[in-house]
């Protein structure tokens, strides 16, 4: 029981980050630094793109540096909206779920299963840094 109360509660821990980033995006960030391992905190951002068309998934297509090297990763998120209201209409990205059901790293899709694991994993580190944010500074 504890582990689903648990599970149910972190999207409300990582929506309430403070952060002024869209979740999707950030998710798609740490999702790539998890898959990438060791050393690719030291990872540099190149401007990301949402490519969002009508009910298709939205796209979060991310490009980076690491070591010398270029690579992309991009994120699909599902359009789960049942029918458009003020919010979705007023801010379109609503309309999509906040976790990712495909991933594409490097051209190369994700498996769905190590996915599914890395989202969870990051989930938890996300509401860890909200319950206690200073706890992983130096």
């Amino acid at each position: 029981m504890k582990k689903w109360t648990v599970l149910l509660l972190l999207p409300i821990f990582v929506g309430c980050s403070g952060s002024t980033k869209d979740v999707r995006l950030r998710l798609c960030e740490d999702l790539t630094v998890k898959l990438l391992g060791n050393g690719s905190s030291q990872i540099s951002w190149l401007p990301h793109e949402l490519v969002m068309k009508s009910h298709d998934d939205l796209q979060v297509r991310l490009k980076y540096s690491l070591e010398g090297k270029s690579g992309t990763a991009t994120c699909f998120y599902e359009h789960d909206a049942i029918e458009d209201n003020i919010m979705t209409v007023s801010n379109p990205i609503t309309a999509y779920s906040t976790y990712p059901s495909k991933m594409l790293l490097n051209g190369a899709p994700v498996d769905r299963k190590l996915l599914s694991g890395s989202v969870n994993a990051v989930m938890l580190d996300q509401a860890k840094e909200v319950i206690s944010p200073n706890q992983n500074k130096p």
